[in-house]
């Protein structure tokens, strides 16, 4: 049906090309790297600048990983739930053992 599923880790920025080409597709789930709340790091998005590239890209849906750790998950997830109520984010964080079910495209 013409949507993505895409993995983006260890990036701290988008290239003009993968930026034009991630918004030119459809991405129904979104898996990218947010390593700190709040502190910058060089070589990974802080969870403010996923949360930015997620409103970039629009989503269907969102799973950050690679959390470092001041990010509590229960505490993280209430309030990105408050991103999917106030502008329609679905946002989680990812945990360990967690499968996600995709349906490959024969093309």
């Amino acid at each position: 049906d013409g949507t993505y599923f895409v993995y983006i880790s260890d990036v701290s920025a988008f290239t003009e090309f993968t930026r034009d080409f991630l918004l030119s597709i459809k991405i129904d789930m979104l898996i990218i790297d947010a390593l700190f709340l709040e502190f910058p790091h060089s070589t990974h998005f802080s969870f403010s600048q996923s949360i930015d590239a997620v409103r970039l890209l629009k989503p269907t849906r969102t799973l950050f990983v690679g959390a470092g750790h001041d990010a509590s998950a229960p505490e993280v997830n209430a309030k990105l739930r408050l991103l999917k109520e106030t502008e329609n984010l679905d946002i989680q964080m990812a945990h360990d053992g967690q499968i996600i079910e995709v349906q490959p495209v024969v093309v």
